[in-house]
């Protein structure tokens, strides 16, 4: 049904009923940006082991309903227009997700309920999810959160042991493919089963996320994680990447953004753009100081 979730989401954008950008994540991106957060929740309750933890993470997500696909956005406006907009919000999903509203009394009064009765298992478990769901919520207010960086690490069966860790000193290895796409539910179904496709062949797990940035427009992130200390890995999640992303060129589906390593999929020297580019870069920077190899053809 994502094909149909995706088209509901448009309609509200497009109506102004959600003003946001709408973030639908897939199953596997829910997993690794939420089960550390929960994962550290259970450890400082104590009583699991540390491999049992990983396991009790992810099967308490699944439980509490973040099935294959699973959103979060905001929603502003008056008591009323709130009003409106939940109803809007129900009705245009209804029979496609479970909706569940949240705001800042809702949260800390659950907070305040949790701590009073964490001596009751199936609170402290509650207890754990709150604390996972918290950074999402904020973000959808728009306070900045570092909690997704421990995404960065869980893939690869690590968890930072600070928040001073540094990813890019150990071995967790980052990917991204990014296209942006119509929001055509129908070509979003077409898009990821294809990823799938694609990440099957090299054995990588997607990580997925669809960025409603209005009501016309989808800022897709597809991450991929990978061991650093296997070449093979390094290899493989590159030529991975370079596929999806030139099948997706070749669609008609640009990436807003690509790493140096695979500038030539999108600057072409039988471009005129990027002919046009180089010439302007040589007038402003005839010293090429400025990002060097970065979009543009010197």
């Amino acid at each position: 049904k994502l094909g149909a979730f995706v088209d509901a989401i448009a309609d509200l954008r497009r109506r102004d009923v959600v003003q946001t950008v709408m973030h639908i994540g897939n199953q596997n991106r829910t997993q690794i940006a939420m089960a550390p957060l929960v994962y550290r929740s259970l450890k400082s309750q104590g009583g699991v082991s540390e491999p049992d933890l990983k396991i009790e993470a992810g099967k308490l997500l699944a439980k509490e309903g973040f099935g294959p696909w699973s959103a979060v956005g905001g929603i502003m406006g008056t008591r009323g227009q709130l009003a409106v907009a939940r109803r809007e919000i129900r009705k245009a999903l209804r029979g496609l997700a479970k909706t569940m509203f949240m705001n800042d009394a809702l949260v800390n009064g659950a907070k305040f309920a949790a701590s009073k009765l964490s001596f009751i298992p199936w609170v402290r478990r509650k207890q754990a999810l709150l604390l996972a769901v918290e950074p999402l919520y904020g973000l959808a207010k728009g306070i900045p959160t570092d909690a997704p960086m421990n995404s960065v690490w869980w893939p690869v069966g690590e968890v930072p042991r600070s928040e001073q860790d540094n990813p890019d000193q150990s071995h967790c290895g980052l990917l991204f493919c990014v296209p942006f796409f119509p929001a055509d539910g129908e070509l979003i179904m077409k898009a990821m089963e294809h990823t799938e496709k694609v990440f099957r062949k090299y054995n990588f797990v997607p990580y997925i996320t669809l960025n409603m940035a209005d009501s016309k427009s989808i800022e897709c992130v597809i991450n991929m994680a990978f061991d650093r200390n296997h070449p093979s890995q390094i290899a493989a999640a590159h030529a991975c990447n370079d596929e999806l992303t030139s099948d997706f060129i070749k669609q008609g589906l640009m990436p807003y953004r690509v790493g140096v390593q695979s500038m030539d999929l999108v600057v072409k020297e039988s471009d005129p753009f990027w002919r046009t580019v180089r010439d302007l870069k040589k007038v402003l920077d005839p010293n090429h100081i400025i990002s060097p190899g970065r979009y543009n053809l010197v």
